[in-house]
């Protein structure tokens, strides 16, 4: 289920019908690159504390002083400056991911004050000036544009930084060049998360960047970004894996450019030698500690036709120790299942999604559980996994946790939402906020897409949404082999051409 396009026109006509709102943005004023916005620029100087932990002890990552480029790539370029570089994090609103960004700056500030130069210009999307949608990259290009800068350096929270090495790397490039940058994923056959791209010949498939290594766009590409972007419509309303789709955006059908793979971009993957490297990240889960498992409820969303699904969930992740229902649309003992009371449709499942996480808020059994994990019968996850990254977010904090696409996003406008099949996983406070919005936002009709409408009435209510790349909404033959070998991954999802116990052993296993 990759969410057709008539369950986004759907959604979006019966919300906007639902509710009178401000419109995001418009999209004629900020794709206008003639048009230089008043960017508030940051300089975060003296910000944030601690040192940045990039994994467990065993997986912090240490820059060596020296690095040898010999015959890696191009001669000299120009000399590059920290004051030529714009340094863009996608940060998200949420206290654990804020304090990782905070440890994260205070690392990079050190860093300046030793290269005694301008420090670069850093911007975090979760502030005031970043558009709606930002975090699919589209709609910041109008604001970068107008900037000066010789490069943008684009990264996540957790993204380690040598920045005298960094420096080092865009030296071997001009700016006054279109120049794509970064560690490069591929894909081994065509996939439905990228829109079968190169479903004729996959052997033709582009590399594209890997966000948490770090990806860089010249000054020259960035203009020209903008302007096709003036000129041009996305071809998706859909955001799933913003990487590839920016990478087939610049490559523009064979027409722009590909993307220069840089091995000092880094992963902690095999083959790459550490000390050459100009990025870095964690080869774990933070430690957190666990949340205790009686602490997770696990409600899976079922249906009677799919009860031998269920066989799967027992035979992998399911334990006696779990505190786990599958819902479905009639009762049966031997499994068990539990009656939502909502009939089964073929598709949407607005109504029985409701439904469960109405009982999940309210019903004294589940009283305990400071989480509730809410994924369909054909999921796979790593309930071990699950506990330490759970352990790093405050259950009192209003917390929706998934693998998040957007619709409508890449434009600037629209919404967010939580992938269900790759699961979704809602804290208590979260849970007591959702019975607040599900009054003011109820399901248009029993078949109306979950998922999707679960999203646009948070996005309505302004709760933001958590984005773990460890939850998958597909297979994993879906991904780049690259993409999963530095993950702790959570979730997959689909049983077709699964082998459900190899997956499970070699990537959700916690033993």
């Amino acid at each position: 289920d990759m969410h057709a396009c008539w369950c986004a026109g759907f959604v979006l006509l019966l919300f906007t019908s639902h509710y009178q709102h401000p419109a995001v943005g418009d999209a004629s004023q900020s794709d206008n690159i003639d048009d230089a916005d008043d960017v508030e620029v940051y300089d975060a100087r003296g910000a944030g504390d601690a040192s940045f932990d990039a994994g467990t002890n065993s997986n912090k990552f240490k820059f060596d002083s020296t690095i040898d480029n010999k015959g890696s790539s191009p001669e000299s370029k120009s000399e590059t400056r920290l004051r030529d570089v714009v340094v863009i994090v996608r940060t998200q609103k949420n206290s654990f991911h804020l304090q990782r960004a905070e440890e994260q700056n205070s690392l990079w500030q050190e860093q300046f004050s030793i290269l005694q130069d301008k420090p670069a210009t850093i911007l975090r999307i979760h502030e005031d000036w970043a558009p709606e949608g930002a975090w699919t990259i589209f709609p910041l290009i109008a604001k970068l544009a107008p900037m000066s800068s010789k490069w943008y350096f684009f990264c996540e929270d957790e993204t380690v930084v040598s920045f005298s090495r960094l420096l080092e790397v865009l030296a071997r490039y001009s700016s006054e060049e279109s120049v794509l940058l970064g560690r490069g994923l591929r894909d081994d056959q065509t996939t439905i998360i990228h829109h079968y791209a190169f479903w004729d010949d996959p052997s033709r498939s582009i590399s594209y960047p890997d966000f948490a290594a770090g990806w860089v766009i010249s000054q020259s590409l960035v203009k020209r970004f903008a302007k096709r972007l003036n000129k041009k419509q996305l071809k998706s309303d859909f955001s799933i894996d913003v990487q590839h789709e920016i990478g087939m955006f610049l490559y523009d059908d064979g027409k722009g450019i590909r993307m220069t793979p840089v091995p000092e971009f880094c992963a902690g993957s095999k083959g790459e030698d550490s000390k050459h490297c100009a990025t870095n990240i964690p080869l774990s889960l933070k430690d957190c500690g666990r949340v205790p498992v009686e602490q997770i409820f696990f409600a899976v969303k079922t249906t009677e036709s799919y009860h031998e699904r269920l066989n799967v969930i027992k035979k992998t992740w399911k334990r006696d120790d779990l505190l786990i229902t599958f819902f479905s649309n009639v009762t049966d003992p031997s499994i068990p299942t539990e009656d939502t009371g909502v009939p089964n449709v073929e598709r949407g499942h607005c109504g029985k999604s409701y439904a469960i996480l109405e009982k999940a808020g309210s019903e004294k059994k589940y009283s305990g559980a400071l989480w509730t994990m809410l994924v369909d019968d054909d999921t796979l996850i790593s309930v071990g996994h699950l506990q330490r990254l759970l352990a790093c977010y405050d259950p009192e904090e209003v917390v929706f946790l998934g693998e998040v696409y957007g619709y409508g996003q890449s434009s600037g406008h629209g919404y967010p939402y939580v992938t269900l099949g790759g699961g979704m996983a809602i804290s208590r406070a979260g849970l007591q906020k959702w019975k607040q919005v599900a009054q003011r936002c109820p399901c248009p009709a029993l078949d109306t897409p979950d998922d999707m409408w679960i999203g646009s009435c948070l996005h309505h209510a302004g709760i933001p949404l958590i984005h773990r790349p460890e939850f998958h909404q597909a297979r994993t033959q879906d991904f780049s082999r690259q993409y999963l070998e530095h993950q702790t991954a959570v979730s997959f999802h689909r049983h077709a051409d699964v082998d459900f116990d190899r997956l499970y052993q070699n990537e959700l296993s916690d033993e």
